[in-house]
């Protein structure tokens, strides 16, 4: 008894050790191995059995989850510094080297995405060096599944599921320092069937978001009591929920601008403060601004600066700029183009500048400047306004009206100047902004009596005429000292005596002049005067022989219009609303338009289209167009088609005969019935 009393005491104070031993190795064991230094360990932290658990768990659950949730929320998540668009599709792998998940990649069926760090060599001391980290970035789509990883310093994540257990002490989730809702169940084993979006897992500690919603954009980490009461936070996971920009538009002034109108009124001079925005985006849409200026002026001698500033913005998806106008920049175009990782193709919001500018003046001088004007030469002076809007020079002589009739388009055209027409020029304009003038000039003509030979002489024309030019519509005065005028080589008479005052040209008007003097004795000095060309400028001028024109079916038709044009036109087309036709070409169902014609004219021409045999097809309008490098023009001609008379004829001719049998049958009838009376 007393050697048996003695071995149960031996066997229970061995079996106390070794059970004090083995309760005691584990957490020092633990400790021992997050200390050491080793590559032989094993990779991964369990992320091989974590996406063994969701495919299970996904064919447990079936469909529960895939009901599809859509959050409206107006948080913007700071830009991303991944490129999104170069990452990989996430693959699971028993190295659990895995990179970050392709989001706009991925196929819609691959529901979850985990990412994680490269195994290092050295083992962190503690958590806190996870926070020196930067977050682990995971990109996903809306109503995807995740799972964010619970990465402890060094490998006490991958060791510490040996010796403990989450479910006893779970890991909690924050996110943007904000503690979140969520179970903890064993994923392997378990199905939470209560609803919940954000899940635990009781063996790794990762945090597992069904159908994930914008809301859940930002930043996570997660936060674990330890077993000797310390508190391990591992490394945050920034989670990207993928969202496609809504659209681009522009502000000013806080006002944003329809999208349906594009023209901005600005004044020269003034700062233009435009903002950018991109609605909806995450992460928000990269902003870059560019301006393209007019053809105008790019062709111009000189090119405003390219001071357009970008204005740093601290919320993303909006930006900034500001530009200094100038009257270089009218009609000049301002882009913002956002671009997104969702997009395709880039959008963009642009404005087009309409530059309200003050007027500016350039005098020009026919003979130029420097050539001395002497008395009987023939001068011309014009007026050009550059200015936004558009407005008209009007000139003044010594303050005054000018001595002669100013045309349309700011032009003095002296025919023969004398000295008294000598005194200061200048331009001025009633513009919306006010009303200004250009610097005065002071025209100065010297006496001469051999005027007619030394002005040919300056101005280096030939000695058979004086040539002018005035555009269509405008105004010239041909100086006589008390003859009559004559035109063209049969001395038409054309106005006087005296001055001949020619308004509202047309090209008719085109042509030589020449002065006829009064006096038989003075004829022979006159006729060495030098004659007056007028050219006549301007877009083409069309004026059909009618406007109108009816023709029996059947029947030949032509249809003439006469035009003039100076520059000479380019193009001429006749068009029906089935077909064109060109002068001189080939005659098509029966029409052809014969070759152009002189009008008798220089600038003057006739064009005319011959149909052979008119039908019903050929009536309504016919037009002719003409261009040339001063403009287009057209004239119109309506036609219309009536039946053949011979038609008309046997028409007649047989409602005469039904006439004539009514009025037989009615007598007949009467004499019969008189008849049969009688008897």
């Amino acid at each position: 008894m007393g050697r048996g009393s003695g071995l149960y005491f031996l066997s229970t104070i061995i079996f106390t050790a070794i059970l004090l031993n083995v309760l005691l190795f584990q957490p020092s064991s633990a400790t021992r191995i997050r200390q050491r230094t080793t590559t032989d360990g094993p990779r991964g932290g369990g992320s091989i059995n974590e996406a063994g658990v969701f495919v299970l768990r996904g064919k447990q659950e079936g469909g529960k989850r895939s009901r599809k949730t859509t959050t409206t929320t107006t948080t913007t998540s700071q830009s991303t510094s991944t490129n999104l668009a170069s990452v990989t599709t996430t693959s699971i792998s028993s190295s659990y080297n895995v990179g970050q998940p392709a989001a706009l990649l991925a196929p819609d069926d691959q529901t979850w995405f985990v990412a994680s760090t490269p195994k290092t060599d050295n083992f962190m001391q503690s958590s806190r060096s996870t926070l020196r980290l930067p977050p682990l970035e995971i990109v996903v789509k809306p109503q995807a599944k995740v799972v964010l990883p619970c990465e402890l310093g060094g490998n006490y994540s991958k060791l510490l599921p040996i010796t403990r257990n989450y479910r006893v002490r779970p890991a909690k989730w924050l996110h943007n320092d904000s503690s979140v809702d969520m179970i903890t169940i064993d994923t392997r084993t378990e199905m939470s069937g209560t609803g919940h979006r954000y899940i635990g897992d009781s063996t790794t500690a990762a945090l597992h978001i069904d159908n994930a919603r914008l809301e859940d954009d930002g930043l996570w980490k997660c936060i674990i009591d330890g077993d000797r009461g310390e508190v391990l936070t591992g490394r945050p996971v920034k989670l990207v929920i993928l969202e496609a920009p809504r659209g681009t538009y522009l502000m000013i002034d806080g006002r944003r601008l329809d999208a349906g109108n594009q023209f901005v009124p600005v004044k020269e001079g003034s700062d233009l403060a435009l903002e950018c925005a991109a609605e909806g985006g995450n992460p928000p849409s990269t902003l870059t601004w560019g301006m393209i200026l007019s053809q105008t002026t790019l062709d111009g001698p000189e090119t405003p600066p390219d001071n357009l500033t970008i204005v740093p913005s601290s919320s993303g998806g909006h930006s900034g700029a500001h530009l200094k106008v100038l009257r270089g920049h009218h009609n000049a175009t301002i882009i913002c183009t956002a671009r997104h990782v969702t997009l395709p193709m880039p959008m963009n919001a642009s404005i087009l500048l309409d530059v309200q500018y003050t007027p500016s003046f350039a005098i020009t001088r026919i003979p130029g400047f420097g050539i001395p004007v002497t008395e009987g030469i023939s001068l011309s002076l014009k007026c050009e306004v550059d200015s936004n809007p558009t407005s008209l020079p009007i000139w003044q002589r010594d303050n005054g009206s000018p001595p002669v009739e100013q045309s349309e388009d700011g032009w003095l055209n002296f025919t023969k100047i004398s000295k008294n027409d000598s005194g200061w020029y200048k331009c001025f304009t009633r513009h919306p902004l006010g009303i200004f003038d250009s610097i005065g000039y002071f025209l100065y003509v010297r006496p001469n009596p051999e005027y007619e030979r030394e002005a040919e002489a300056l101005n280096g024309e030939a000695t058979d005429s004086r040539k002018m030019e005035v555009q269509i519509g405008g105004a010239v005065t041909l100086e006589c000292d008390g003859g009559c005028w004559g035109r063209g080589p049969g001395m038409d008479p054309a106005g006087g005596p005296g001055t001949l005052s020619l308004d509202r040209v047309v090209y008719q008007d085109a042509g030589e002049y020449r002065c006829v003097a009064p006096d038989r004795k003075l004829q022979d000095a006159w006729r060495a005067q030098l004659p007056y060309e007028i050219k006549v400028t301007g877009r083409p001028m069309l004026h059909p022989v009618t406007q109108s024109v009816t023709a029996r079916d059947g029947e030949p038709l032509k249809m003439a219009v006469e035009f003039c044009a100076e520059p000479a036109y380019t193009k001429l087309l006749w068009l029906s609303s089935e077909s064109v036709y060109l002068p001189g070409s080939e005659a098509r169902n029966g029409v052809r338009a014969l070759k152009v014609e002189s009008g008798g004219a220089e600038t003057c021409f006739r064009a005319t289209l011959r149909i052979d045999a008119v039908k019903s097809s050929h009536s309504g309008e016919w037009l002719l167009i003409v261009r040339s490098p001063a403009g287009i023009a057209d004239a119109s001609i309506m036609v219309n088609i009536t039946r053949a008379s011979s038609f008309n004829r046997a028409n007649t001719i047989t409602t005469n005969t039904i006439l004539y049998l009514l009025i037989f049958s009615s007598i007949f009838i009467k004499f019969f019935i008189k008849s049969m009376s009688l008897i």
